[in-house]
């Protein structure tokens, strides 16, 4: 590992809530062209740590380091900033508003400060070509749309930030097979690129099959980072409980 392929460091990061304390000791390495795997059972603290990274919450304690640049802490709009994109399990998308307008949504393209829909939408059509997601239209409502359908959305939404560090929480949770093969084909191609990618899932066949490493918590600590091909399902469940040191 070369120090230039480090993107994001995450160094001791811990968050309470009150007498709780979600987050004890989140450490976390991310390079350009890997995919790592964050596990653990609930409670372990991954959504704490996410939420940090992309400035949802403010850490207590530790920093976090986006090439080289260390801060305490970061808001919303400054890890956006920086290159940090983010596919949430909610999606947080406007069922209202079509597929082109939820890609490009906060970063419009303009002409003569009006928002050009024509470029918005041929630059939606060549975005989902480009990474070979089907739609129906970009002119479809996203309240049309499969369960499905929505995460492939979310996840052209990401892709358009054009930053190299992306957080995926649970990327194919409303997904069948066919859909859920193609989202993760579609990851590995963004590896290929050169992304940095945080992966986040319970399904550990899944993790496996997608990830290079995998990062595990458990109690608010990270506990272990370990290559996936070193992890069959059964040891990697051994080690989330704790059951495996």
């Amino acid at each position: 590992m070369r120090y230039n392929d480090i993107v994001l460091t995450v160094r001791s990061l811990k968050k309470s809530f009150g007498p709780v304390d979600a987050l004890v000791e989140g450490d976390l390495t991310l390079e350009r062209g890997k995919i790592t795997a964050l596990v653990g059972n609930n409670g372990a603290g991954k959504t704490t740590l996410i939420k940090c990274i992309t400035g949802a919450l403010r850490p207590d304690y530790g920093y976090i380091s986006i090439r080289g640049k260390a801060t305490p802490s970061l808001t919303l709009a400054e890890a956006r900033r920086r290159g940090v994109a983010t596919v949430y399990q909610d999606l947080a998308l406007v069922d209202v508003l079509d597929v082109a307008s939820n890609i490009w949504l906060g970063m419009e393209p303009s002409r003569w400060g009006i928002v050009d829909r024509e470029a918005m939408r041929h630059r939606s059509i060549e975005l989902l070509k480009r990474f070979a997601i089907d739609l129906p239209s970009v002119a479809t409502p996203v309240s049309d749309l499969s369960g499905g359908q929505r995460q492939a959305v979310a996840l052209a939404r990401a892709i358009a930030q054009e930053g190299d560090i992306l957080i995926l929480d649970e990327p194919t949770s409303a997904m069948g097979i066919v859909e859920r093969s193609h989202i993760v084909d579609t990851v590995k191609k963004l590896r290929e690129d050169g992304q940095a990618i945080l992966y986040i899932s319970h399904d550990m066949e899944q993790v496996l099959e997608t990830a290079d490493e995998v990062v595990i918590m458990r109690n608010g600590r990270t506990v272990a980072c370990i290559p996936a091909d070193e992890l069959d399902p059964l040891s990697l469940a051994g080690r989330i409980s704790g059951a495996i040191s």
